[in-house]
C-alpha cells in the first residue's frame, strides 16, 4: 500500500518540515510560473545545510510525494499532486501536525532558545517572507562578508562590508527599543544601522524623551512602528534584539536569513511608580542600564567584524 511508504518518507523532522513548506508553497504567493521552492531557498527557510536538505528531497522524491522542475540551470520542488492522496496528505499535515522540539541549530548563537518553541512556525514564515521576496524581484542576503579577506588584508573601500543591521523590539515602541536605537545612532557612528519596533505600534513615552533630550537626542518627531510592518517590508537584519519581558517575544515574527536573535530583558517604563521626578529618575537609570548594554554590544560586534 502506498501510503506506508509516505509515512515513512515523512518519519525524519526535516523531510516532514520540507514537505510542509511545500505543501503551503501551493495555497499563498505564486511568484513564478511553476510555483516551486528550490534547495537555496529550503536551506534558509529551514536553516539546515543544503545537503542535509537535498538528501530528504531525495527520500520524499523516492516515495513520489515530491517532484522536481528544471528552469535554466535551476531545479525547482513542489509537491506530487498527481500522485492519489498526496495533496490530502499535504493539508492533512499543514492542519494538524506541528515539530514539538527545537533542535540546535535552531537556537541562538549564544545558547538560548528563540521565542517559541515550534520550528514549524518559523518555516512557515520564512517561506511567505521568501516569496514575497519574490515578487519584489529582491535578492534575499545569506551572508555579509567580514571587514578584512581571508589572510587577514584590508579590504578596499569599495569592497568594504554593509553596515550591522540591528532591530530593537519592544511591546509598544514607546520607551526601551527608542532608547536602544537611540544609543546605538548615538556610538554606532557609520558601523551601524538601526530601527525599533513594537509588537503593537503606541505612542512615544514623555519620559524616554525627556531624558534623551537631556542627552542632546530628540527623538520627538519619531513615529512608533509595528513588527509586522517591519517584517513585511522585506528588510533583513544581522540583529533582532528584544529588549522587553521574554514572554511577550514569543508574538515576535521570525525574521528569516542569517539572523541573531538577542534577549535584553530591561523594565517597562509605564510601571515606574511615584512622583514625576521619581518616575524620570528611574528613567533615567533605565537608560543608563540600556546604553550600557549597547555599548557592550557595539565592541562584541566590532571585534567579530574584525576577527
Amino acid at each position: 500500500m502506498k501510503s506506508q511508504y509516505f509515512f515513512k518518507a515523512l518519519s525524519d523532522q526535516t523531510r516532514l518540515r520540507i514537505f510542509r513548506i511545500l505543501a503551503h508553497s501551493n495555497l499563498i504567493l505564486r511568484f513564478r510560473t511553476i510555483g516551486h521552492v528550490n534547495v537555496a531557498e529550503l536551506s534558509d527557510i529551514l536553516q539546515r545545510p543544503q545537503y542535509a536538505i537535498s538528501r530528504g528531497l531525495a527520500k520524499l522524491k523516492k516515495a513520489d510525494l515530491v517532484k522536481e522542475t528544471q528552469q535554466g540551470k535551476m531545479v525547482y520542488y513542489r509537491l506530487n499532486t498527481e500522485m492519489p492522496g498526496v495533496a490530502e496528505l499535504g493539508q492533512w499535515v499543514l492542519d494538524y501536525c506541528l515539530c514539538q522540539t527545537c533542535s540546535p541549530e535552531l537556537c541562538n548563537n549564544d545558547g538560548s532558545t528563540k521565542p517559541g518553541a515550534d520550528p514549524c512556525t518559523y518555516d512557515l514564515e520564512r517561506l511567505k517572507w521568501r516569496l514575497t521576496l519574490g515578487t519584489l524581484n529582491t535578492r534575499a542576503l545569506t551572508y555579509r562578508p567580514k571587514e578584512t579577506g581571508g589572510l587577514g588584508v584590508n579590504l578596499p573601500s569599495s569592497l568594504q562590508p554593509e553596515p550591522v543591521r540591528v532591530l530593537f523590539f519592544c511591546v509598544h515602541n514607546s520607551a526601551r527599543s527608542q532608547l536602544a536605537e537611540a544609543y546605538v545612532h548615538l556610538h554606532g557612528q557609520d558601523r551601524f544601522i538601526a530601527e525599533s519596533a513594537g509588537l503593537e505600534a503606541g505612542t512615544l513615552n514623555p519620559l524616554v524623551v525627556q531624558v534623551l533630550l537631556e542627552q542632546g537626542i530628540d527623538i520627538r518627531s519619531k513615529q512608533p512602528q509595528a513588527l509586522q510592518q517591519v517584517f513585511r517590508s522585506g528588510k533583513t537584519y544581522d540583529w533582532v534584539i528584544g529588549v522587553c519581558d521574554p514572554v511577550a517575544e514569543k508574538n515576535c515574527p521570525v525574521f528569516p536569513g542569517p539572523v541573531n536573535r538577542l534577549s535584553w530583558p530591561f523594565p517597562d517604563p509605564r510601571s515606574f511608580e511615584g512622583s514625576y521626578e521619581q518616575r524620570l529618575q528611574q528613567t533615567r537609570e533605565l537608560a543608563r542600564n540600556i546604553e550600557e548594554r549597547v555599548l557592550e554590544f557595539i565592541a562584541y560586534s566590532k571585534k567579530e567584524h574584525s576577527a
